[in-house]
């Protein structure tokens, strides 16, 4: 797994694994080392189910999740099995620290989210 919880948006490659866009692709994605999630706006929680359906049906390799969620969604998306998260490099820190705050009430997040 890699050491680092994330990758900067301007730097991602995406090239180097396979995306995952529905329920179909999960069996394909069992013999890769990394696949990404990607985030489209205004989602249902579709990806948030594709996180956890790969956990579940075993797949081991990385996880990197990317496109448009909101930061204070990360505790939860590492909860069920995301590795890495595409973000700006100025949210760097911001993620950081909601990481580290891991699942504090909504409020307290609220201070860290500007």
């Amino acid at each position: 797994m890699p050491n680092t919880a994330f990758i900067c948006q301007e730097d991602f490659v995406k090239t180097t694994h396979l995306e995952i866009l529905s329920e179909g692709d999960i069996e394909n994605a069992l013999g890769y080392e990394q696949v990404c999630i990607k985030f489209s706006p205004f989602t249902n929680g579709t990806a948030f189910s594709l996180i956890k359906l790969l956990r579940l049906r075993g797949f081991v390799g990385n996880i990197i999740v990317e496109g448009e969620y909101a930061l204070d969604q990360l505790p939860y998306l590492k909860q069920i099995g995301a590795d890495q998260f595409v973000i700006r490099r100025n949210e760097f820190a911001t993620a950081e620290d909601i990481l580290s705050r891991g699942f504090d009430s909504y409020d307290t997040l609220q201070g860290v989210i500007r």
